[in-house]
């Protein structure tokens, strides 16, 4: 890792092995439609990276990194501060992605949040996950207007956001990026899933697991972990997520415009991320 990632001008490469997380992920490298590609050291979702040891926060910083977004609720980040909060050569924002309502509170304050909730009653597995999103989307989107505002902010970028497992919110807000970017729904669902390999892969040490792993599939010595994980993050949901965007706002960029982002901030989006 020294050697490799500890210079701004390393190789960037999908996957940032790093002491305190699991899933730090690069989103450079992507095709788009129309035959460019995202990016490379210019955003990066992750997992909790609030308690990163010194070394790790140093890594991070010489990849490039300049901004850290925190996505968590308010009662995650007053049990776990952020490291970065305080940082003198990285800018912090907290942008509460999920609020912290839930169960009847959430149902209670507002009609689109109550049918949400009520058909998820009668879902299960991916479905149920999709609605999940789709609920937050419709209910959140003055937060994620100002997570995505913040993103098209001249000087903010490389930045890295992340939530808790980096799968759900962080998954969200990339999947909302590089649709604007215009990378392929299959793609950015693949990207999705991604999360369930490293955070599985994250579980081995906790579980004790001792058995190598290195270019053998997790299938073939722990099938049923890897498939747990699986299930959190099926490319099932994203397509459902992408279904219902097109369906209720005309695709990413009409909702990007209903939450509040102008056109402007979204050629600010695209400009960094794709080239």
């Amino acid at each position: 890792w020294e050697s490799t990632m500890m210079c701004k001008h390393a190789s960037p490469q999908r996957h940032l092995d790093l002491d305190g997380a699991n899933n730090i992920r690069d989103i450079g490298g992507y095709a788009t439609s129309d035959r460019k590609t995202t990016r490379w050291k210019t955003m990066l979702r992750a997992d909790n990276v609030a308690g990163l040891p010194p070394q790790s926060q140093a890594a991070l910083i010489d990849y490039g990194v300049r901004t850290v977004i925190d996505l968590r609720r308010d009662d995650q980040v007053e049990k776990m501060s952020n490291v970065f909060a305080d940082s003198m050569r990285v800018g912090y924002f907290h942008h509460n992605f999920a609020g912290d309502l839930s169960g009847d509170d959430l149902a209670a304050s507002s009609d689109v949040a109550r049918a949400w909730i009520e058909r998820m009653e009668s879902l299960e597995g991916p479905a149920r996950k999709t609605a999940k999103y789709c609920l937050r989307l419709d209910t959140r989107g003055h937060v994620i207007c100002k997570i995505l505002s913040t993103l098209s902010t001249p000087g903010i970028l490389p930045a890295l956001y992340h939530c808790r497992g980096g799968k759900d919110r962080a998954g969200l807000v990339s999947a909302l990026v590089l649709g604007l970017a215009g990378v392929p729904d299959v793609t950015i669902a693949e990207d999705y899933a991604l999360s369930a390999y490293y955070l599985w892969r994250g579980s081995l040490a906790d579980r004790g697991v001792r058995e190598p792993y290195d270019g053998a599939p997790p299938e073939s010595f722990d099938a049923e972990e890897y498939r747990l994980h699986q299930q959190n993050t099926p490319p099932e949901v994203m397509y459902g997520v992408f279904q219902y965007l097109g369906e209720r706002y005309g695709g990413v960029e009409g909702y990007a415009l209903e939450i509040g982002l102008t056109k402007g901030q979204i050629a600010a989006i695209r400009g960094a991320i794709v080239e």
